[in-house]
């Protein structure tokens, strides 16, 4: 905290109960050691829109316990990004399969200027899909390698490395159209470093078959066991509250979607249950989007060899990473 303006951070010493207030304009709020219970804290209390806590028995929850907080810090400088040459890989088998579900058709007609590409937000969900699942792809075989050190009392190793965040996806959009997040996700499954990736569908709004017809149906074997097809917003968050005395064997939920109208009750309750809501897998910012995907492990043992081993069954075995080749941006037009 040396060096921040104290208008932008401040300490409270108190103890964290249901009687508990924050001030009306918080962004971002963590709980330093003692005990924090989740399901009594947000009862009532609205959490900010970043928000967390990490105890002194090691536990944690909302974004503490749903990405790698680091990254929250880090920021794409997006204006350079452009500028540089960009990873593509060669998507095949599975994921080749998967990115043909992604719509060609430009999403607006528009002019362009000659010699220039169409805005971003103009271009088909193809275009602008792969363009996102690459550089995600890049940045997730960029970070597989664990770090291997020695431990604080040096009689001993450490590791520490990302693992598949357990992630949980809301569809509430009857269409003949898999939603573009769902498939995206997808891809990145299929050509990412990890050999299993934890995702869950929720069918919300859709009937008790929501998850057994075309085109969602096609996703039935890629998925977790455990996906369910919730009648209503009102089951669908019925079973959302009710996790705190019924909690997932993967840990607290990282929910990925939207309830339209309802998106404070479903921020509350997710964070009731430990856990996070997000509206989007892919925001705008790159390390976002690997923060999210994401979640760090640290493993201890008594050589290299045994925390290595111990970050691969945290992750599975190693995959192939594809080939990739790097694709340079449009040169500048000379004055």
């Amino acid at each position: 905290a040396d060096g921040l303006p104290s208008e932008l951070l401040q300490a409270v010493e108190d103890e964290v109960g249901d009687s508990m207030e924050l001030p009306s304009a918080v962004r971002a709020v963590r709980f330093v050691g003692g005990e924090v219970k989740p399901a009594q804290l947000w009862s009532d209390l609205q959490p900010p829109l970043d928000f967390g806590s990490r105890t002194s028995d090691g536990s944690a929850h909302g974004a503490c316990a749903a990405g790698s907080p680091l990254l929250a810090l880090a920021r794409t400088d997006v204006a350079a990004l452009a500028r540089l040459p960009r990873a593509r890989f060669d998507l095949e088998g599975e994921a080749s399969d998967l990115a043909a579900l992604l719509s060609t058709a430009p999403s607006k007609e528009v002019l362009a200027a000659p010699g220039l590409p169409p805005p971003r937000w103009a271009r088909s969900a193809y275009d602008r899909g792969l363009e996102e699942v690459n550089d995600l792809l890049d940045l997730l075989w960029g970070f597989r390698e664990p770090l291997v050190g020695a431990s604080e009392d040096s009689c001993g190793s450490v590791a520490a490395a990302l693992t598949a965040a357990p992630k949980h996806l809301i569809i509430t959009k009857d269409s003949t159209d898999i939603p573009e997040e769902v498939v995206k996700a997808a891809i990145v499954c299929a050509a990412g470093p990890f050999a299993e990736e934890p995702v869950t569908l929720h069918a919300v709004g859709l009937g008790t078959k929501g998850l057994s017809k075309d085109p969602t149906a096609l996703f039935a074997d890629w998925c977790s066991p455990g996906g369910a097809a919730h009648e209503s917003w009102a089951d669908f968050l019925l079973w959302l509250k009710g996790l705190p005395s019924n909690p997932l064997p993967t840990g607290p939920p990282v929910l990925f979607g939207k309830l339209r109208g309802m998106e404070a009750d479903l921020h509350r309750l997710a964070a009731r249950s430990g856990g996070l809501a997000w509206s989007s897998l892919f925001p705008p910012e790159p390390l976002d989007q690997l923060r999210r995907w994401c979640r760090p492990a640290v493993v201890r043992g008594s050589s290299p060899e045994e925390v290595l081993a111990r970050i691969e069954a945290l992750r599975g075995p190693a995959k192939a990473e594809p080939e990739v080749h790097v694709s340079a941006p449009m040169p500048e037009e000379e004055e």
